[in-house]
């Protein structure tokens, strides 16, 4: 039983790793994406938000429930020019 707890224990610690890597890479891209003078979409709350580099943000959306599990497993990114 002790190998399946310390098993459990470090898949938590795994888990929580992946998450702050994840968390890390998103947030400098983010700051890239500004830098280079690229707007980044953001939640705040329930309102989906295009954020520009010079501060200026514009409502994309407002959502009813934004914690809505996604099950598609596939997307399409279009570049928009």
């Amino acid at each position: 039983m002790e190998d399946i707890n310390k098993t459990l224990e470090e898949d938590r610690e795994e888990d929580e790793l992946v998450k702050r890597a994840a968390e890390k890479a998103g947030n400098k891209a983010a700051r890239e994406s500004l830098a280079l003078g690229l707007p980044i979409t953001i939640l705040k709350g329930t309102s989906v938000i295009k954020l520009y580099p010079d501060g200026k943000e514009e409502l994309v959306e407002e959502l009813e429930n934004p914690f809505v599990k996604i099950t598609q497993k596939k997307f399409i990114i279009k570049r928009v020019n």
